[in-house]
């Protein structure tokens, strides 16, 4: 979060980070989210990680945009 913040503060518009470890993706989306909003509001974020995850990350208002990601799969 603390990284996100500084970022921002420097005028990073974007910020993303990327996870090997699903089950961290989300702590990793909420820490850049919440920390870039608080160097500068307005920031966009993304968490890559496995496709259908990104999609539940998304969906759930963790992230703002999400890079190329297929929804096949997706629809249980």
């Amino acid at each position: 979060a603390a990284d996100a913040a500084e970022a921002a503060l420097r005028g990073f518009p974007e910020q993303e980070t990327t996870t090997a470890v699903a089950r961290y993706a989300p702590m990793n989306a909420i820490a850049i989210m919440v920390g870039s909003q608080t160097g500068r509001p307005g920031v966009i974020t993304q968490c890559s990680v496995e496709e259908s995850e990104e999609l539940s990350l998304g969906m759930r208002g963790f992230t703002a945009y999400a890079e190329t990601i297929s929804v096949y799969g997706t629809d249980r």
